[in-house]
This record gives structure tokens, sequence and C-alpha cells, in this order.
């Protein structure tokens, strides 16, 4: 499968995850995305708007992975403390930059009732800010690309973001089979051995439905190993064995 797969990790912010009042859209649309470009995700967090807890997940996140996202918490309100919980985690201070103050001005406008929004302004030393045509910018700070809680808008800073790292696309298999796990237990796991490093198995029992058991899954950035291993999952059973096989699915699908 070549060089070793690019990580990332998500930090989720605000209480109202936790609490169940909002359902988190982000993650499973940034799940997706990186699935799609070839980046792997390695963990997701969910925290409170707790600097804190932001700054230590934020930590994990940065050491152990490529590249770390982070969604909500960026707003004008009083529970928006995102950035002060990036910035504990890299130890800086926050400042209030000029170029952020007229992107809040052109946006916002500058009387009394735009003033709340110059708290968008005040970001950790050493952010960088991507523009991404009319949008708000993208903060980056180092590996930490700080993202908003709002979907539609997270959505399009996601998108310019994934679109600017280079990665190697995975490309997925799914054999739809109609017999159990137990048979497939055996058969998967030498083929597991003999493509370890190449190809990633993945086996789902399917309980009640009509015409298979167990959807088993085949992903890999090597189209050649990927299609030969497939072949051999296939072979590896009588023909009435296999209800269908969907190659090259899209992120999501498999």
């Amino acid at each position: 499968m070549g060089d070793k797969p690019q990580t990332a990790g998500l930090v989720l912010i605000g209480n109202e995850l936790l609490t169940g009042k909002i359902r988190d859209a982000n993650g499973p649309y940034l799940i997706a995305g990186l699935r799609r470009h070839g980046i792997d995700l390695a963990e997701v967090h969910i925290v409170s708007d707790d600097i804190e807890a932001i700054a230590e997940a934020v930590n994990l996140v940065r050491g152990r992975c490529d590249h770390c996202f982070t969604s909500g918490g960026i707003g004008p309100t009083h529970d928006d403390v995102t950035m002060e919980g990036v910035a504990a985690a890299f130890g800086v201070e926050l400042e209030e930059r000029g170029d952020l103050v007229e992107v809040v001005q052109a946006v916002f406008g500058t009387g009394e009732s735009a003033e709340a929004w110059r708290k968008m302004a005040i970001v950790p030393t050493g952010t960088r800010l991507e523009f991404i045509g009319r949008h708000w910018p993208v903060y980056v700070v180092g590996n930490v690309y700080v993202l908003p809680g709002i979907p539609e808008i997270f959505r399009a800073q996601f998108d310019f973001v994934i679109s600017s790292i280079e990665a190697s696309p995975v490309e997925s298999n799914v054999a739809y089979m109609k017999v159990g796990e137990g048979e497939l237990t055996r058969p998967l796991t030498e083929l597991a051995e003999s493509y370890a490093g190449r190809v990633d198995f993945g086996s789902y029992p399917v309980l009640g439905h009509p015409d298979y058991s167990v959807k088993v899954t085949l992903d890999s950035r090597d189209p050649e190993a990927l299609s030969e291993a497939t072949q051999r999952l296939v072979d590896s059973f009588p023909a009435e064995a296999l209800f269908e096989l969907a190659e090259r699915v899209e992120a999501g699908e498999a």
C-alpha cells in the first residue's frame, strides 16, 4: 500500500452535543470526506465547552495524528471558548488580528450590534488564515484546523482544507455473503494475513436480511491487490454463497 497513510483526528466541541440538544452532522461528513480522500481517521473526541477539556483533547490528537480538526465553539457568545482551548494547547496567548477585524466589519458591519462579532478576530498567536473566496477564513494553528460547528460552513471549510492535502485515495469492494460469519472466519483470517498492510478486511453480520447474512468489505490503496484479494475471497466459496459483489464502492457506502 506504499507509504504509511496519513492520519487525522476530530475534536467535536459543545455541551449541546453531550446533552443531546444537537445531533452532530459534521463528524459523518468529515469521516466520509477523509475516507474518500485517503486519510485514515484515527480518533474522535467529544468534549464540553471547557477550556481545559478542549486543550487536552487537541493536544492528544495533534500529537498522535498528522492532522487535527475541531468543530464548534468559535462564535461570539460566552460558551464559544475553542480559541482559548487551542491557545492553551499550544501554550500561546490570544491576540486580536487587524486583518480579521476587517473581515468581521465587512461581514457584520461596525455598529454596536456587530461589536460582539469582534470576538471572532481574537485568535491564538501564530494562527494562519487560509481564505476561501467570500467564505470566512479557516483558522490553522500548527496541524490543527479550527472549524465552525454550523454544518454548512463546516462543510465548505473542510472541503477547502482537504483539497489542499495530498493523499492516496482508498478503494473499496463489498461482498454480500449468504453464509454466516462462522464459515467466513477461516478464509478471512487467511486472506487478512496474506494481504496484511495492503488490503483491510471487515466482516459485519446483517440480521434479518432476506438475501444475505454478512457484509464483507475490502479496502486498499493498491487497486491490483484489491482486485486479487477480492477474487480470492469469491473463489473461497461455492458460487451460490455469494449474493452480490459491489466493486469500487464510494466512501460512505462500503
